[in-house]
Parts: structure tokens; sequence; C-alpha cells
């Protein structure tokens, strides 16, 4: 899919077609990638302290699949360690003159602690990791000349991270 993918844009680049909405579908369609993805944006309002904007990005995982080797069935990893079946960040922006602050919030769908595909009696014994949702914070300061100032804070109310096994074995280093 992802050789199909290049070049397809390869393609598109080549009779000049310009890139945007359209090649997108026109990919999904012509090579049936099993997701999809969708952004949201709205300028809210202008307020005392600046523009207001919200953003919503979200992805939703149909299949994944893949095959060990030639010949070999496809076989289902969605749902398992690392590929959950969707992800989604929110985001509120707060914009003005010199100052921008954003607040984020990211939410990954639950998944089993596996990296055996979902057929398999690994899957159906794994042990479920939580959905999870995280809240970011970030501003950024630009009213000095030549000089922007930006800090962030990851998870601002310390939530946990779900704990997997996978993790601890998969290191490298």
């Amino acid at each position: 899919e992802i050789v199909a993918g290049i070049s397809l844009l390869l393609f598109f680049a080549l009779v000049d077609v310009e890139r945007g909405l359209f090649t997108l579908v026109v990919s999904h369609i012509a090579f049936s990638m099993p997701f999809v993805y969708l952004t949201v944006r709205a300028r809210l309002a202008d307020t005392p302290w600046g523009k207001l904007s919200l953003r919503n990005n979200a992805t939703y995982y149909h299949s994944v699949k893949t095959r060990t080797d030639v010949g070999d069935p496809l076989l289902e990893y969605v749902g398992t360690f690392l590929t959950p079946r969707w992800r989604n960040t929110l985001t509120f922006s707060l914009d003005s003159t010199n100052w921008a602050t954003t607040l984020a919030v990211r939410t990954t769908a639950g998944m089993r602690d596996t990296e055996q595909d979902a057929s398999s009696t690994a899957y159906r014994n794994a042990r479920h990791i939580g959905t999870h949702e995280e809240v970011d914070l970030g501003v950024q300061y630009s009213g000095l000349q030549n000089l922007t100032l930006a800090g962030s804070v990851k998870n601002l109310l310390d939530n946990s991270v779900p704990y997997s096994q996978r993790g601890t074995l998969n290191q490298n280093g």
C-alpha cells in the first residue's frame, strides 16, 4: 500500500493535479485504504483575549492487515498493541497579537496487549489496555523582536498511562 500510495502521489505531481480532498478521495477509492481520517476546523469567536478556534482530528482504522510471507493469508491487527481502532485529538486555540495558547485533549481507544493477530488465541486471552485520555497545554509569546518563547505541559492532569507488557519487551538500546 505504501508503494502504491507513493506511486499515485508521484503520478498526481507528474500530471500537475492539485493535491487535496479530491486526490485523497481518489486514492482511497483506487487502493481501498482501510481508514478514515476526518479533520473539522471552526473559528468560534473573537473574544476580548483573541480569536478562539476549534479543531478536531479523528482517525478510525477499519482494518490493519499484514502477512508474514508471500502466499500467507492476510491477518487482522487492528485492536492489538500500538494499533488501536481509533485516535482523536480535540484542540482549542486562543490567539492574540503576541500570545497563542493551545489546549489539546488526546484520546486513544483501548487495545489488546498482544502483537498477535486478532484471530489468534493469544489475542482472545490477552489483557485489555483501556482507553486513554490526555490533556496538553501550550503557550507561546512572540512579542519580542526576533524571539519567540514557547512552553508546554504534556499530560497536564497527570493521568496514568495504561501499562503494557509489550512495551517492556521491545526496547532497543
